[in-house]
Order: structure tokens, then sequence, then C-alpha cells
């Protein structure tokens, strides 16, 4: 992967409609699961994230 001109050389629509997520799941799973595939592709990619509540998983 190269960032030419302040931009990455890859194809998100094609990466993301790769990416195996489910529509009955919590949005922080399906985000770690986005960044996953998309840091596959971009490996200087840094995230992080905090949860502010308790999770709502039983």
């Amino acid at each position: 992967m190269q960032v030419v001109d302040d931009k990455l050389s890859i194809n998100f629509k094609e990466v993301l409609n790769n990416a195996h997520i489910g529509m009955n799941e919590a949005t922080r799973s399906t985000v770690g699961k986005l960044i996953a595939k998309v840091s596959e592709h971009i490996p200087h990619m840094i995230g992080g994230s905090a949860d502010l509540t308790a999770s709502t998983k039983g």
C-alpha cells in the first residue's frame, strides 16, 4: 500500500464489501471487525477505543 498525493491506494468499497459483519450485534463489535479488516490493508494504522458505559452483552 502506498500513499500518493496524500491519498491511500486502497479500494475501501471492495475491502468493506468483503468484510463479514452481522446486523444483529453491538455497534462496537461491528466497528471492531471493520477496523480489523481495514488494518489488513493499512499496516501503519493506529486506533483505539474507550468504553464510557458498562457493556450490555449478556
